[in-house]
C-alpha cells in the first residue's frame, strides 16, 4: 500500500490537470480495477498520461482498455 501511494503522490505532484482529474474519478468512483467500467477508468488516467508525453493520444480508449485488460472487439 505504500508503494501505491508514493506513485499516486508522484502522479499528482508532476502530471497535468487532466491527468490528475482523471486520477480522481478513478478513486473517487472505484478504488480497485475490479469491473468493466473501473478499466474505463483507469484507461482514462493513461490516454491523458500519453497526451502529456505526446501532445496528443488518437488511441481509442475502447484500444487502450483492451490492451491493458484485454477483451474482444464484441
Amino acid at each position: 500500500m505504500e508503494k501505491l501511494n508514493q506513485s499516486k503522490t508522484r502522479v499528482v505532484l508532476m502530471a497535468s490537470d487532466g491527468v490528475v482529474l482523471a486520477v480522481e474519478a478513478f478513486w473517487s468512483e472505484h478504488g480497485t480495477l475490479s469491473s468493466s467500467r473501473s478499466h474505463a477508468a483507469f484507461s482514462k488516467i493513461i490516454n491523458a498520461m500519453r497526451a502529456d508525453l505526446n501532445g496528443q493520444s488518437s488511441v481509442a480508449l475502447d484500444v487502450l482498455q483492451r490492451s491493458l485488460f484485454g477483451g474482444s472487439n464484441a
